[in-house]
């Protein structure tokens, strides 16, 4: 499975684990940090060719449109021969290449209709009413009244940083915080990605 960074490959791969699959299975990807989303969508074609009889799937950020995001991935995959749909499916990407005779998926995080990245997935895993996620979007907000330098794209990285700076062990990265259940891993909200990884791997080797 490719991811773009180091950061989801442990936050995911701690998810999952959490969530009781096992990496030591046959059916087990590995996870594979491409380095950002320009990389995890140069990879698809190369993949599905070099794939066959393999399961295949690709996460990568919404960032700051959906829809764009969404046909930079149709476009790759239509230069295989597959016919994905117009618009990314809620429940994430599923499908066969059967030029490459390879099964293939895609994730476009946080939740495949939503702009925004593996942060906002990760924010949706903490319990709302949490009064110190409440303060950290307040303290992100006023550190940038203040002259803060981070771009509007990295605001919810910015508050989920500094909601991870209050914790019990500060400045854990993502992986490590969800190891240490920092956040919920089985809150809802992280169903429909896990569902998505079982019905792509877990199911294909079944």
């Amino acid at each position: 499975m490719f991811v773009e960074g180091e950061d989801d490959r442990h936050a995911l791969s701690h998810l999952l684990w959490k969530r009781g699959l096992d990496q030591g299975e046959p059916w087990f990807p590995e996870i594979k940090p491409e380095g950002d989303w320009q990389r995890v969508l140069l990879a698809i074609g190369p993949a599905l060719r070099t794939g066959t009889g393999r399961t295949m799937g690709f996460v990568l950020d919404a960032d700051a449109s959906p829809d764009t995001r969404w046909r930079e991935i149709a476009s790759e995959l239509q230069k295989t021969d597959m016919q994905p749909p117009a618009a990314s499916p809620t429940d994430g990407y599923i499908d066969s290449c059967d030029r490459f005779q390879t099964r293939v998926g895609v994730w476009v995080m946080p939740n495949n209709r939503n702009r925004g990245a593996i942060e906002e997935f990760l924010l949706a895993l903490i319990d709302p009413s949490d009064p110190l996620l409440g303060h950290a979007e307040r303290a992100t907000a006023e550190a940038r009244n203040l002259g803060a330098a981070f771009p509007d794209a990295a605001l919810k990285k910015a508050e989920l940083r500094t909601w991870l700076a209050w914790r019990e062990q500060p400045g854990f990265p993502y992986g490590r915080a969800l190891a240490a259940d920092y956040f919920d891993s089985d809150r809802v909200t992280g169903d429909p990605f896990v569902n998505w990884f079982n019905h792509l791997f877990r199911a294909s080797a079944e």
